[in-house]
Formats: structure tokens, C-alpha cells, sequence
């Protein structure tokens, strides 16, 4: 049995799926004996370089020498650098490597001539339409497919004696807001040409769309063409001439090089997948086989069937990941939740260091260097499947070993390695065997997320669980004499509990009532309803609380928990602080939600700017379970915000009025009736 390790970043065109049908089509129509590595990435997901630092990690796992091959697609990898370092792990292992989509020197290639394919369409608008006036709109100056594609947009303008003009190109990434940019900074500088040639159907879309807004029409007043063949270029108004290819048979191709290669059959370095130009409306050529737009909406229909579907599923796995207490809880159910839905097996390795955690009693310190940014540990501990006995498993991926011993479901098994970590702070990484809907939906990189997500919660509870032990011996023990010279809250029994009356009397035990007693007298007597209150300094909560900002309702996690933004009261003055500092925090409180017209009901949970966190339910129970969903929520708006950086983002009101009212209004259903 060979194996491949086909390494790919994933980012936002999600072609991972792609590899795998080429992958699957050949092995299964020539019978291989073999089993695909994925290590997969979604680095340059966005500008955190930390957060990309992690993904790429995986990278750095696989001994490529253990392999019988090795293909490769880096070519949305911006991080010069790292690309190079890689490369050269490549090259030195000896073993057979392809490159899909970029020809990098030293390595076979599988993919497009990009250069004699993109100049077909150029040499089209000037041959078949007359055009002298190019523009040209293109990705990443980085990407060797943009690189090329540019290089023949100037080749063909030179062979037919145009003159380039380098203000005529604007290259940025392959969305479809560089097309949009781009036609308004041509129309800006009075630089509007005949035909607008752009790298991909993403940038022509949003050059159509711009024009039409600008009042512009097309073919009419500009010609346009696309590259890749998208849906969106066919059923577009007006259909843009773009061309065809498969990636699917790109690494059909790259199979049937790599098996040559074993065999020793072939002396040839690249292998080309043809491309179909496809000439349309939008270069005032006819389409000569249009697609149905009726398909279209039956394709657009299912897909947003899944999504939804993919969306409750994912709600369900998110209430039951949040709940678990160690990684071994957490890994069931995230299996079973796999199970349930058909999407294959998982694996979890674990840096040890960071799966110790769990033994919360025993481990004496948290050790300082429980993380790695660079690479793994020597050793993995096996999360799971678990032991059958007592004894934690350990793979030594030194050795070359990345999975536990299993059973192969038959030939032309598909495992995909995916990181763990938080940011550029490794954890770990999960393996996926025969996980095709999760790549062919595109819901990886949600499920790595919401797991990814549920990890860093329970390592942060643990943590936190540590740090309150080892606080809670300072109470109890001098430091140095070892002596009980503290309060020793770990040891106190219900006797020992103070008792006060809504003026602030004792009446019960011998203990003096907290200092924070005031505040939550003011709040008892201002909001009659709640039988417990909470206050805490919990992280997230205080930074919010710090900033001196609402917590914003972002998702349908917050709207079960409050009818809308949790309110963020003023910071007291100088001269409330240094009176009834205590009483006065309450008073801050209550006159935020008067001002607010708010019900403390509806909103279980207040923050007071550069303090903290409150939190009140009908009982002392529910008023600590409510902080605890606070901080949660204040952490998920957190990393909402940085991930959506500057798109707009909010929950609708008829969404959170459905989710707060069926779980707290008059005819709330949610949940089991006690």
C-alpha cells in the first residue's frame, strides 16, 4: 500500500474537494492500493498573522520522506518565506512531488498553460472586436497565476503593437471587490477602455456590476472577459466570456503523472489540463449553448437547503461541545455527532502537556511552556479512540507514525489532517478519514471552528479550575510558614455563611457580610424579581466591560440568553468612589436600566465600565449559571468581531425575538415543561 500526502490551503475557494474527486476517480478506475494524506490548511484566512501562523503548522507534521509522494497545491500561500522553507523540506526528501495550479522550479507540474489560455481570450477582443484600449484587472501580484495571466495580457497587447500602459493595470485579489474597486478607480482617473480583461469571473462580475450601477450597459459600452468558468459568469446578465476547466481533472492528471513516475515510464515534467474558451454576451459573441438559469436556481435552492440543515446541525453540535468537562468527553461527542450525520471517523492527538490539564488535582504547576509555535511535540497523546486499557496512548511522530492503529475501510482511503491551536499556539491536530460531504459542502472549516472553539473554552475552564485551587491555598496557608492565617473558603461549611436583612444587618452567622453587600442590596430593592445575584471579574467580561461597550447581540447563542445587547453602566465619579463606593455601584446599575427603559428580566446581566460583570436570576443557582453564559458570550462576540473585521455584522430582530421569546416569553416552548 502506498501513500500520497497531497498538502493544500484551503482560504476561501475551498478546492480541497476537488483534489479528492481527481484523486478518487483515478485510484478507483485503475484499482490502486493507496491512502491519501490531506494535510489541510485555511491559512491567509484573513490579516491575523497568529491566527494564519497556526493553520500553517500542519504543514510541518508529516515526515515527507515516509511518503511514496507528494503533490502540492500552495498557490494562495502569500508568506514568501514559509512557502520556500517548505518547498525545501520538498525537495529534500526525494520522494516524487507535483505542483497543482503553480509551476515551481525543481518539482512536476499539473494545471493550466496559463499562458497560452488566457492569451486566447486577449487575442480574441483584438481580433475578433478590434479593440485597442485594455484594462486589466488581476489578483494577487503574488500569485504565479495572476503573474502569468498578466504576462499574457502583455504579450498579445505587444504582438499587435499596443503600446502597455502600466496605469491600465490594477491587480489586488481574486474577489469579486476587486472588480468593483477597480471600475471606479479606472472611471476616477478617466481611464475607462474598450474591454476590461480580468484574471478570474469573481473580478469580471464586479466590473458588470459597477458599470450597470455607474449607468453604464455591457457589451455595449465595454467588453468583458472572465477566467475559471464560475456559475456566476454563465448566469450573469450579461453572460461573461470566460474559460472552462476542470480541477477535478487537474489532479486526475497529477495521479496519472505520479503513477508513470513509479513505474518509470515517463521523462516529461508537466502535464496540461485543457481549457475551453467559452465566448459570450459580454464580448458581443452569442453563447452557442446556453446554460439553463433554471438549474441554476435548483442548484442555488439545494445548496441553500444544506446550508441550513448544516447550520442546525452545527447549532446542536456547538449546546453539546460547550457542555463537555474533559477532551475525551469532548472528542465522543464530537464523533457521535459525525456519526449521526455520515461524515465519516475522527482522530484527535493532543500535545500532552495540554491534555494534562485534564488531571486538574494532580498537576502540581501549569507548566510554562505547555505551548509550541513551531512544529509538534516529539510525542502525541491518543484523545482518541481511547485505550481499551487504563493507560493513555502515546504516537511517537518522530518515528513517522501520525495515526493510532485502524482498521482501513478498503482501498483509497482519504485521511485529511487538519491543526488545532489558538492563534499561532499549537494544540494539537484532528484527523477526518472519508469525510467527503464536510469538503464538498464546504463545512470543514466550520466544524474545525466550532471543535477548534469548544477546545479553547474547556482548556481555559481547566485552567482557570487550576488557578482557582492553587488561589485557594494562599487563603488557607502562608507562604512561607505553612500556617492557616486565612480565610480558608474551600472549608467553609453552611453555618459559616452571613445573613443580612435588606438594611444590611446581620441576623445570621459569625462572619462579617461581603463588602460588595451594598451593591447588591441596591439592586435586591430596586428589582424585586431576582432571588440571586453574581458578581464577578471574569475575563472576557471585564475587557468588554473595560472598553467601556455593550456586548453586542451578535448570534441566536445570545438571543436565548437576553433580549438584546447586554448594557455596559456608566464608570462612577470621582466622588461616588470615594463616598458610598459600594451602595453607589448599585445606584449606577439601576439608573442604567431606568434610563434604558430595560426589564432585568429580559436582560439577566449588567457590566459597570472599568469593573465588571453582574449577573441575577430567580435563584442563587441560576444567577451563577447566567454568569457563566455572560462570559461566554462576552468571548464569542470577542472573536466574532475580530474574524468579521470591518463587514457588517448584528442579529436580525425578527431572529432574536424568535429565540428569546420561545424560550422566555408568554408562550415560550423551548426546553421540557417541570
Amino acid at each position: 500500500m502506498k501513500k500520497i500526502a497531497l498538502i493544500t490551503d484551503g482560504w476561501k475557494r475551498y478546492v480541497t474537494y476537488a483534489w479528492v474527486q481527481g484523486y478518487r476517480r483515478y485510484a478507483s478506475q485503475y484499482h490502486l492500493d493507496t491512502d491519501l494524506y490531506v494535510f489541510q490548511s485555511f491559512g491567509n484566512f484573513n490579516t491575523d498573522e497568529g491566527y494564519n501562523s497556526g493553520e500553517y503548522n500542519i504543514t510541518r507534521l508529516p515526515d515527507l520522506r515516509t511518503f511514496d509522494g507528494i503533490i502540492l497545491d500552495l498557490s494562495n500561500v502569500s508568506d514568501a518565506s514559509l512557502k520556500e522553507s517548505f518547498l525545501a523540506r520538498v525537495r529534500e526528501s526525494g520522494v516524487p512531488a507535483i505542483s497543482l495550479l503553480e509551476d515551481l522550479p525543481g518539482l512536476y507540474y499539473s494545471g493550466l498553460d496559463n499562458l497560452t489560455d488566457f492569451s486566447i481570450l486577449v487575442e480574441h477582443l483584438i481580433t475578433e472586436h478590434g479593440c485597442r484600449k485594455l484594462n486589466y484587472v488581476g489578483g494577487s501580484p503574488r500569485n504565479q497565476e495572476n503573474q502569468k495571466r498578466l504576462l499574457a495580457y502583455r504579450k498579445t497587447l505587444e504582438k499587435h503593437g499596443i503600446l502597455f500602459e502600466p496605469e491600465r493595470v490594477i491587480e489586488r485579489s481574486f474577489e469579486i471587490k476587486t472588480g468593483i474597486r477597480a471600475f471606479t478607480e479606472f472611471q476616477q482617473k478617466d481611464l475607462l477602455p474598450e474591454a476590461f480583461v480580468c484574471a478570474n469571473d469573481n473580478i469580471a462580475v464586479g466590473v458588470c456590476l459597477t458599470a450597470r450601477e455607474a449607468g453604464f450597459s455591457i457589451p455595449e459600452d465595454f467588453l468583458v472577459t472572465g477566467f475559471d468558468n464560475e456559475d456566476k459568469a454563465s448566469y450573469c446578465n450579461p453572460r461573461i466570456t470566460t474559460a472552462d476547466f476542470s480541477k477535478t481533472e487537474i489532479m486526475y492528471h497529477a495521479m496519472e503523472l505520479l503513477v508513470d513516475i513509479w513505474n518509470g515510464q515517463t521523462d516529461r515534467r508537466c502535464t496540461y489540463t485543457q481549457a475551453v474558451h467559452i465566448f459570450q454576451e459580454s464580448c458581443r459573441c452569442m453563447s452557442e449553448c446556453p446554460p439553463d438559469r433554471g438549474q441554476y436556481i435548483i442548484k442555488r435552492i439545494l445548496s441553500e437547503t444544506r446550508q441550513s440543515d448544516m447550520q442546525n446541525w452545527m447549532i446542536d453540535l456547538n449546546r453539546f461541545l460547550l457542555d463537555c468537562t474533559s477532551y475525551t468527553n469532548l472528542t465522543s461527542h464530537m464523533q457521535m455527532w459525525l456519526h449521526e450525520h455520515q461524515f465519516g471517523n475522527l482522530y484527535l492527538l493532543m500535545n500532552p502537556d495540554i491534555f494534562h490539564l485534564e488531571k486538574v488535582d494532580i498537576l502540581p504547576e501549569i507548566p510554562d511552556d505547555i505551548y509550541r509555535c513551531v512544529g509538534y511535540p516529539d510525542k502525541m497523546t491518543v484523545v482518541h479512540p481511547v485505550s481499551d486499557t487504563e493507560a493513555v496512548m502515546q504516537l511517537s511522530i518522530t518515528d513517522g507514525h501520525l495515526l493510532p492503529d485502524i482498521t482501513r475501510t478498503g482501498d483509497q482511503n482519504i485521511f485529511v489532517f487538519a491543526p488545532l491551536h489558538f492563534r499561532e499556539r499549537e494544540v494539537g491536530y484532528v484527523v477526518l478519514q472519508n469525510c467527503d460531504y464536510l469538503l464538498d459542502h464546504q463545512f470543514l472549516f466550520k466544524m474545525l471552528n466550532s471543535f477548534r472553539t469548544a477546545l479553547e473554552s474547556l482548556y481555559n475552564k481547566l485552567v482557570l479550575c487550576k488557578k482557582n485551587k492553587q488561589l485557594s491555598q494562599l487563603y488557607i496557608h502562608d507562604s512561607l510558614t505553612g500556617l492557616y492565617n486565612r480565610m480558608a473558603y474551600e472549608k467553609l461549611a453552611p453555618e459559616d455563611m452571613s445573613v443580612v436583612d435588606l438594611q444590611g444587618n446581620r441576623v445570621e452567622g459569625r462572619y462579617k457580610p461581603s463588602s460588595d453587600t451594598p451593591t447588591h442590596l441596591a439592586l435586591y430593592k430596586a428589582f424585586p424579581e431576582i432571588g440571586g445575584i453574581t458578581h464577578t471579574h471574569s475575563s472576557w467580561a471585564c475587557a468588554w466591560a473595560q472598553a467601556g461597550r455593550d456586548i453586542p447581540a451578535y448570534g441566536t447563542t445570545h438571543a436565548d440568553f437576553a433580549y438584546g445587547d447586554i448594557p455596559c453602566a456608566r464608570g462612577l465619579t470621582e466622588d461616588e468612589v470615594n463616598t458610598a463606593y459600594e451602595a453607589n455601584t448599585g445606584g449606577v446599575i439601576v439608573e442604567e436600566f431606568h434610563r434604558r427603559g430595560l426589564d432585568p428580566g429580559a436582560f439577566p446581566g449588567v457590566l459597570v465600565q472599568r469593573h465588571g460583570p453582574f449577573t441575577w436570576g430567580k435563584s442563587a443557582a441560576a444567577s451563577v449559571e447566567n454568569a457563566l453564559i455572560l462570559e461566554e458570550i462576552a468571548k464569542m462576540a470577542s472573536r466574532t468581531e475580530r474574524i468579521a473585521g470591518e463587514r457588517p455584522i448584528g442579529i436580525e430582530s425578527y431572529l432574536l425575538d424568535k429565540h428569546y421569546l420561545r424560550k422566555h416569553g408568554a408562550n415560550a416552548y423551548y426546553g421540557q415543561k417541570k
